[in-house]
């Protein structure tokens, strides 16, 4: 039977790694809450690189919360039309033309119309310095393969996946840690992943067991 990976160990790898393969996303280095969660609302099951463009034009043409405001509702829903989904576009809008700040807590995150536990906790986390896990369906399955967990794609609001994330997320360098698991799962522990290249493929279960493939 293979050894459980060691956290401390995985951290230490994610951390070093993150060094020199973190990404340049313009939202990384937001200052303005408002415009850090607008990219975190659409980050939601979208690519950053589809998100690119489309932040971009907004930021540029609707610079503060007062000119989004000004602007009618189709005018963003046709801004926001390139990155698909529908529902979540019609909640962002909603959410901009009704809020005034962006609320500190999580438990008031939460209450917002299209936040939901991994907008709110990726928000605080790498937006205003509170620990908080990755808990989307891309950590569920770099997390899956590296400790080999049962879970399916379904689980990522599990209490045991959650439960999970926190017990690995440290307590310093949280936000850098968050953005190796975003950047790892999205660039190379993908659905197909590209194992060879993965720094943790000498602690990764699925890799030992040459079974490096996408658990359904």
């Amino acid at each position: 039977m293979v050894q459980e990976p060691n956290i401390p160990t995985v951290q230490k790898i994610l951390l070093n790694w993150i060094e020199s393969n973190y990404d340049q996303y313009p939202w990384r280095e937001e200052q303005d809450p408002i415009f850090a969660l607008v990219a975190e609302i659409m980050l939601q099951k979208t690519r950053a690189d589809n998100v690119l463009p489309v932040y971009n034009r907004i930021k540029e043409k609707y610079p503060t919360l007062k000119k989004i405001k000004q602007a009618s509702e189709e005018q963003l829903l046709e801004e926001l039309y390139p990155l698909g989904l529908r529902k979540r576009n019609l909640n962002l809008v909603h959410l901009l033309k009704n809020l005034d700040k962006v609320p500190e807590t999580k438990k008031e995150l939460i209450k917002l119309k299209g936040v939901g536990e991994y907008t709110a906790n990726a928000f605080l986390s790498l937006h205003q310095g509170i620990n908080q896990p990755i808990t989307d369906t891309n950590a569920l399955r770099l997390w899956t393969r590296v400790f080999d967990k049962p879970w399916t794609s379904k689980d990522y609001q599990s209490k045991d996946f959650i439960e999970f994330t926190r017990n690995i997320t440290p307590n310093k360098d949280f936000k850098d840690f968050n953005y190796a698991v975003l950047d790892l799962a999205r660039k190379i522990c993908k659905p197909k992943p590209k194992c060879t290249m993965c720094p943790l493929n000498e602690e990764c279960i699925f890799r030992k067991e040459q079974t490096c493939t996408s658990r359904k």
